[in-house]
């Protein structure tokens, strides 16, 4: 490395690595305002001072099928990717989630002889700790966001630390209530009730409809039901605005005010995912859907050794929110289950207390400044061995 300023190579694939990332880049550079970040960057890390060499929104997407249709630009962005490691100008290769292809950009790495982190780790306690062995040679150094994950890859042989959970970094939701209200015309006594059906094009396609649909049921015996849909960034806009025109419940959308349902809806049908904990970390009763490629689930229920999808159940190994997959999740039963928590005050209550306990085991604030400092620590360890 030298004298000159540290260039480290970052890759993250959909929305939430592109926030998670983003969080760290902006730490990093607190501390060490010289290193130059270059990568497959999103909006925010973009806005972090991430130099992009691809969009991160090209690699968004999941499941064997949709995978298929996006091999070219998932090429693309490796071949470009691999030839920034082998010109020797990178001094460290850091990967955030999206295991599918950030463990292969990992392996390019450590072939290059450029030292590894991988940020947010593949999920091998849902696959069986067999898989630990195919993975731990992709990783160098691992900052892991769940407590049990640290031992974990440790007995593996893999130097793992936890970082705390990057949802606790989030800021607190300016938009004060009645904000929110005007937005959705709501009156002062009616509820809000948060739609997010994801921020990949597949899981708008599959979900949103079912949502919306389950939406026109409950307004016809709760008609002080307001829905609010935050729409992701970098989903169609042209899309979700067709789909809701023709929705005949009072749905308003929302660019990308994710933080302000969290903050204030009184219950929500949510995609699973990272806004089912973003829930739970708020309190937001709500209930699981999910829908991918017959192909996809048949063989990620082969592989899969989890008996919950929902992210709260598996923290708390057992199931507080109710979770509605594949054909299950129909506009009747998203209705019906929803209708449960609406209509129920105890269930509401019971559902708050069991989320209130995830939110403890998930750690204290700061995991993207303490993964920042992973960062440095291990730039300053590659000027050493130089």
């Amino acid at each position: 490395m030298g004298s000159t300023a540290p260039t480290v190579l970052i890759s993250a694939g959909e929305v939430s690595g592109d926030e998670h990332a983003a969080r760290v880049v902006a730490a990093a550079r607190e501390i060490r305002p010289d290193i130059r970040f270059v990568g497959v960057a999103g909006r925010r890390m973009v806005a972090a001072g991430v130099e992009a060499i691809f969009p991160a929104e090209e690699l968004a997407v999941v499941g064997l099928v949709e995978v298929a249709r996006h091999l070219p630009a998932l090429r693309r962005a490796m071949r470009k990717l691999a030839a920034e490691l082998e010109g020797g100008g990178i001094d460290l290769c850091v990967t955030v989630d999206y295991p599918g292809f950030n463990l292969r950009l990992a392996r390019k790495a450590a072939r290059a002889g450029v030292p590894t982190l991988h940020y947010i780790a593949p999920k091998v306690w849902a696959w069986g700790k067999g898989r630990i062995g195919k993975v731990r040679g992709s990783i160098g150094r691992l900052a892991v966001i769940f407590n049990f994950e640290e031992k974990l890859w440790r007995d593996a042989g893999v130097d793992a630390r936890w970082m705390g959970h990057p949802l606790l970094d989030e800021p607190a939701e300016a938009l004060p209530r009645p904000e929110l209200a005007r937005l959705c015309d709501a009156e002062r006594d009616e509820r809000i009730v948060g739609l997010l059906p994801g921020s990949r094009d597949q899981e708008i396609r599959r979900l949103l409809r079912p949502m919306l649909m389950a939406a026109e049921e409950l307004i016809r015996t709760r008609p002080d039901l307001r829905f609010v849909l935050p729409r992701a960034p970098g989903v169609d806009s042209v899309r979700v605005a067709t789909e809701v025109a023709r929705c005949r419940a009072p749905v308003i959308v929302l660019e990308g005010r994710s933080d302000a349902v969290f903050a204030h809806a009184d219950a929500a049908i949510i995609a699973s995912g990272t806004a089912t904990l973003q829930a739970a970390l708020a309190g937001i009763p709500h209930v699981l859907v999910y829908r991918v490629s017959p192909l996809t689930w048949a063989v990620g229920k082969a592989v899969v050794r989890l008996d919950h999808l929902g992210l709260p159940n598996i923290i708390a190994g057992k199931t507080i929110v109710p979770e509605l997959l594949q054909r299950a999740a129909t506009p009747t039963r998203i209705a019906a289950e929803l209708g449960k928590l609406l209509d129920s005050r105890p269930e509401r209550e019971r559902m708050r207390g069991e989320l209130s306990r995830v939110r403890e085991r998930l750690g204290r604030p700061g995991a993207a400044r303490r993964t920042a400092e992973l960062i440095i620590e291990q730039l300053d360890r590659a000027v050493r061995r130089e």
